[in-house]
Order: C-alpha cells, then structure tokens, then sequence
C-alpha cells in the first residue's frame, strides 16, 4: 500500500534529521566553551591591565574574538532552533497526519465492513426484534475498537512543548503506530471477500 511506504520514507527522513540534530547539538557545547574563554581572557586582562598602549590593543584583539566567538555560538543555537522547527513541523506534524488519516481511513472501512456483515448475518431492527442495531454491534466489535483505539492513539497535533513532541518523535511510538497500520492493512488484505 502507498501510505505505508509513504510513512515508511518520513520515518527514515525524520531519523535522518534526528541525526543532523545531534550533530548540531554536539557543537554547542564547544562554542559555548570558546565564548567563555573569551570572556575569561578579558576580566584576566581587566584585571591586572599593565601597559595601557598593549593592554589596549589586546583588549580589541580580546573583544573582536569574543564577539566573533558569541557570533558562532549565537548563529549554531538559531540553526539548532530551525532544525527542531523542521523536525516538529516539516516532518512530524505530516507524519502524525497521514497516519491519522490512514489509520482513520482503515476505520470507516473497517466499521462499513462491519456493518455489512451484520446487516447480512441479522438484517435491519425492524426485521430482527433485537434491542441492539446493526451499529451498536459494529462499534463494540473487537475489530472495530482495536482500529479506534490506534486512530485515537495517533494524535494530529503536537505535543504541547518542543521537548515532549522531539521525546515522542524520537521513541520507537511512530514506528510502532506504523507496525500496527500495517497489521492492520495486512489483516484487511487476507480476509476473505
């Protein structure tokens, strides 16, 4: 089925960039660490100045360094802010999506598929006596929960924070969801007709 191998390719892609995130991650520290020493250097200078002609000049050459330094720092933290903008919203969200709308697909089929078998096994109300009707015993059919709990598990949207949505994004729970999509679609297509 398309979907899944379309599901399939966006959890590659969003490992991918899981990666690059990492990657970006590991840098912070290390502009951190050269912007720090930059600022160190300066209070050392300030503190004991000597000669006000060399203490000047190596100030300047301190301060440009640091700023420069604060540049990078500032420049890496943005690019790390985009990259997780990018796995949220670029990749996640369309990945939450089509799986909610696959999973919910395979329940409308699933549910009319169901309704059918009833209507055939006891007819409508009016024919039957029962107190239930075709419907009742469509939505308390394990089939039909099994689906209607995977399309209620798979949020559209987001999580409410960055950091909860990139821990859900990173966990094996997309990969799951797509496990059960997929037994789910299999089960579909080796069911008699």
């Amino acid at each position: 089925m398309q979907a899944l191998a379309d599901i399939e390719s966006r959890l590659e892609q969003l490992s991918a960039a899981f990666q690059q995130l990492d990657e970006l991650r590991a840098e912070e520290p290390e502009l951190q660490k050269a912007a720090d020493e930059a600022d160190a250097d300066e209070k050392n200078l300030l503190a004991s100045p000597g000669a006000e002609k060399q203490a000047t000049e190596k100030l300047l050459r301190i301060r440009a360094t640091s700023d420069i330094r604060q540049a990078k720092l500032t420049n890496m933290r943005r690019r790390i802010s985009e990259h997780v903008h990018l796995l949220i919203y670029d990749l996640g969200q369309p990945l939450r999506w089509t799986m909610s709308s696959l999973a919910n697909a395979l329940l409308t089929a699933r549910t009319k598929r169901f309704e059918a078998l009833f209507t055939e096994l006891i007819g409508v109300p009016y024919d039957h006596g029962l107190p239930v009707d075709v419907q009742d015993l469509t939505r308390v059919g394990k089939p039909v929960i099994a689906v209607q709990q995977l399309a209620n598990r798979i949020h559209r949207e987001p999580r409410p924070t960055a950091d909860e949505e990139l821990t859900e994004l990173r966990s094996d729970v997309p990969a799951r969801w797509l496990r059960e999509l997929r037994a789910i679609v299999q089960a579909k297509t080796n069911e008699p007709v």
